[in-house]
């Protein structure tokens, strides 16, 4: 989703796993964007420990967040992760794809743990950049027509974005 805020705009990603009430998930994710939706840049970390309070009071499963506050002026992304794959950055001119952070970074999902501290993330995006946002389904996604049960993976995400790297968005 994306809410823009008075500098730029909010994108988030969840992923919603086991939860006994997927409702209680989106409501705490509409209620946390809704709540940051003109605090940006800077705010990332907030959104995690809000939806975090929300969603805590349903039973069992958990929920992956990639918050986002994207300046559009200092082509600067900020973001927060809880369980949630980093967001890759994609150089149209030289066609290389990487990670905008590490793993580690990534957190724990949503409801795992009480008093977990997600950790802010930032980049300053070049210019002749694309940046993908995904859930984990993509890269767990079973390509159609593979002759072995393997799944898309990261590296099938990664030759899509450089396959189709002319395309327009």
């Amino acid at each position: 989703g994306f809410r823009r805020g008075q500098r730029g705009q909010c994108p988030f990603v969840a992923g919603v796993d086991g939860v006994a009430a997927p409702e209680a998930g989106v409501g705490g994710l509409a209620a946390g964007a809704e709540r940051l939706a003109d605090g940006l840049p800077g705010e990332t970390i907030r959104v995690a420990g809000l939806v975090d309070e929300v969603v805590g009071e349903g039973e069992g499963g958990f929920i992956t967040l990639l918050y986002c506050a994207l300046d559009a002026t200092q082509h600067l992304l900020q973001w927060t992760s809880a369980g949630h794959p980093m967001p890759l950055l994609q150089d149209l001119t030289t066609n290389e794809v990487r990670a905008l952070g590490s793993r580690e970074q990534g957190g724990l999902p949503l409801v795992v743990t009480e008093d977990w501290e997600y950790t802010p993330c930032e980049a300053t995006i070049p210019p002749q950049c694309r940046v993908l946002l995904y859930t984990d389904g993509l890269d767990e996604a079973f390509p159609e027509g593979g002759e072995k049960h393997e799944q898309f993976g990261l590296t099938g995400i990664i030759n899509t974005l450089k396959a189709t790297v002319n395309l327009p968005l």
